[in-house]
């Protein structure tokens, strides 16, 4: 391996911008720079804050002013992030170094539209770059002649972990195939000199990253990870105690008992005493920036503004709130503000899980357990990064709560992420057989469709789902063809028509929603589902207001006073309980993976399964004896299943099979197969949830299930 002057020599545009004059590399960029250089696909995995932007930017950049000079008015990497506040965060980081050395920086979502400048490197989203290959085609005489994106000869992928086995995953490689086809198509009329096109990612929480390489960037991309952790410390509840070292915990069932435990979301005082409790700190800690982390909006609205009123009391701090349903200025100002502040707290739902920059994090809380190992890394990932301590404050709400927590901070603690399966969504055809349609002015030949799906997820001799699922759309007029070429249907053409969010995305969002405006400033600061049910007083975004009009949309003005904690009804569908989640429950409670336990002490019994959503629908279609419990979903049933029907059921997997197709539509929603899945034929609908369900993978999991006594659980429910 070179040494790190000589790897320095080899950047010799980009080091200095990128790197100062520091010659120290950190591991990851040590690995990754000459395979970069190299041309190859690399998927680098590393710590949070350990240098990944630099690994990958620098080189591969370098590479490309090394093979010829940039042209003015040609974009020539594309960088694609899963939010506009990361694409807004990466733009801040990347410009200056690339001003340096002459290359010029954009950004193309819905809030900047600098594509038209033709910016060496372009910052996008999914769903823009989407938009980009449809509309950014040139047109001379009628005829097509370039293409926005035609000399795009690198991609970069952040946060890759956000798009592993999700709809927009499969979206973002079906974008990157239609991407290769437009280069190879730009060599064959000139407009280009090479159809290559390198793509590189990177992300801290990847629990296979060979896998997910291949699969997202290429088939012969290579994985480089570089293990490594920081200190993790926990505040608990002991009174004698402050932070403890995880690697102290001799068990899951001691650090459950010892979490931090609250009696319901709505116990504000005593999740604000424990957040107090962390910002008075020790004489090893310190602790006076800390991002709080709740699971819903409407929490994150009463948390905020009850901490405002209590924290503001005895010191001079700024207590701010960010989530979903906030106007995208109103976030970036709690964004910047709670950057340059050294005294603060900031209340997030999902929105801050990924890395946009909020400067120097002391600790973080959590109320309540994110739904994987994962999710949990990535929120704590925020914090610690000036000291390398991850401080965290770990609070629960209930019994459940205690056991995914404390199984889900071990895991972290170990390295140990969980593994998402992944199967093709063939809603994802549906919307990009659509797009491709939107990108040719004068729509496409069927063959011409199934050959771009058989390019990038080639199914065999055997298979035609893709020429099915068309024949689907064209018989339902979602698509029509004249003249044997295929154009949007009328639908789709308006949808297009008025702007294309919706034909370019494939995440389930809810509707932009009704005003919320501040009086004295006449700025949107939120949206929200509707106004019934509001109150004349209420807390929103970490301030209390007075309601003042509601006609057409929602007037509001500052208010003063504790007199409240009412908020927004906000509109959201309690999530299903992934196989993952419940693992950890059930490790929690302190049982092993394949127990089962038994609880006879309840009405009729109680089987805690605790394998998630999907398997619980199937399980109470298959156990016609078994009854479901409304507030433990995914994790229990009532009754006690017989041990010879679980053998029987083992024994007929065509059995399930059927079942499982039976049920598909009832419970799909809990496998997340996509937005466009109900534009999917029926068997094609059912093939896609047997696919993700993975029926041999439930019948093992059925058949290993060993009926424990769960008498010891009893005191957590």
């Amino acid at each position: 391996m070179l040494s790190d002057r000589e790897l320095f020599k080899r950047l010799k545009k980009t080091g200095g911008a990128f790197y100062g004059q520091f010659r120290k590399f950190r591991e990851i960029q040590r690995i990754a720079i000459e395979p970069i250089l190299n041309g190859e696909s690399i998927l680098i995995a590393s710590a949070t804050a350990s240098g990944k932007t630099e690994a990958l930017y620098a080189p591969l950049i370098e590479r490309l002013i090394q093979e010829r000079k940039p042209q003015r008015n040609s974009t020539r990497v594309l960088a694609i992030a899963p939010t506009r506040a990361l694409v807004n965060d990466l733009f801040h980081r990347l410009d200056r170094p690339l001003r340096e050395i002459g290359w010029s920086c954009g950004r193309q979502t819905s809030d900047h539209k600098d594509k038209y400048k033709r910016p060496h490197l372009l910052l996008t989203t999914p769903e823009s770059f989407d938009s980009m290959l449809v509309r950014d085609a040139k047109y001379r005489d009628g005829h097509i002649n370039g293409h926005l994106l035609a000399n795009v000869e690198a991609v970069v992928i952040d946060e890759v972990h956000v798009f592993d086995g999700t709809s927009r995953g499969d979206q973002l490689i079906w974008l990157l195939g239609r991407l290769r086809h437009l280069r190879a198509f730009s060599v064959q009329h000139g407009w280009s000199s090479s159809g290559n096109v390198q793509v590189c990612g990177a992300s801290a929480t990847v629990a296979h990253s060979d896998k997910l390489a291949c699969r997202l960037l290429c088939d012969h991309a290579v994985a480089l990870t570089v293990l490594g952790a920081r200190d993790i410390r926990v505040l608990l509840n002991d009174v004698e105690s402050s932070w403890c070292s995880l690697g102290q915990i001799q068990s899951i069932t001691e650090l459950r008992d010892r979490l931090i435990r609250v009696y319901g979301q709505d116990d504000l005082d005593s999740i604000t005493h424990h957040i107090c409790r962390a910002l008075a700190g020790d004489q090893e800690i310190t602790c006076r920036k800390l991002l709080v982390f709740v699971p819903t909006r409407a929490l994150c609205d009463k948390l905020s503004t009850h901490l405002r009123d209590q924290l503001t009391k005895y010191r001079d701090i700024e207590v701010l709130a960010h989530h979903g349903s906030l106007e995208r200025t109103t976030r970036e100002y709690a964004e910047k503000i709670f950057s340059r502040a050294r005294d603060s707290v900031l209340v997030a739902t999902t929105t801050l899980e990924v890395g946009v920059d909020i400067g120097d994090v002391d600790g973080v809380v959590l109320v309540g357990p994110p739904m994987d190992t994962g999710g949990l890394l990535q929120r704590i990932g925020r914090g610690g990064r000036r000291d390398q301590i991850t401080k965290v404050v770990p609070i629960v709400r209930d019994g459940i709560e205690a056991c995914a927590m404390s199984s889900m901070l071990l895991a972290a603690n170990e390295g140990r992420l969980d593994e998402k399966p992944y199967a093709r969504r063939w809603s994802v055809f549906v919307q990009q057989a659509a797009s491709y349609v939107a990108q040719a002015k004068k729509g496409r030949r069927k063959q011409q469709i199934v050959d771009l799906a058989e390019s990038i997820w080639p199914e065999g001799s055997h298979s035609n789902t893709a020429r099915i699922v068309l024949e689907n759309l064209i018989e339902n007029e979602h698509l029509v063809e004249s003249n044997r070429r295929v154009n949007l249907g009328e639908v789709w053409s308006d949808l297009l028509e008025k702007g294309g969010g919706a034909l370019h995305n494939n995440l389930d969002a809810e509707a932009g929603g009704v005003p919320v405006v501040d009086a004295t400033t006449g700025e949107i600061i939120a949206r929200v589902q509707d106004s019934r049910g509001v109150r004349t007083s209420l807390a929103l975004g970490g301030q209390r207001w007075n309601v003042i009009s509601e006609s057409g949309e929602i007037i509001l003005k500052s208010a003063k006073g504790e007199s409240t904690t009412a908020t927004f009804r906000y509109a959201s569908r309690k999530a299903p309980t992934s196989r993952s989640y419940a693992r950890h429950v059930l490790m929690g409670l302190g049982f092993q993976p394949d127990e089962a336990p038994i609880l006879e002490g309840k009405e009729r019994g109680l089987w805690l399964h605790c394998g998630g959503s999907a398997y619980e629908a199937v399980i109470l279609s298959l156990f016609d004896d078994l009854k479901s419990i409304s507030d433990m979903k995914g994790l229990a049933v009532k009754g006690i299943p017989d041990m010879d029907q679980i053998d029987s059921i083992c024994k007929s997997i065509p059995h399930v099979r059927i079942v499982v197709s039976e049920i598909a539509d009832k419970f799909a929603f809990s496998l997340s197969p996509g937005p466009f899945h109900r534009y999917l034929p029926d068997e094609i609908r059912q093939e896609v949830i047997l696919s993700l369900f993975d029926v041999d993978k439930f019948v093992e999991w059925l058949g290993s299930r060993r009926l424990t006594n769960g008498e010891a659980a009893l005191s957590l429910f």
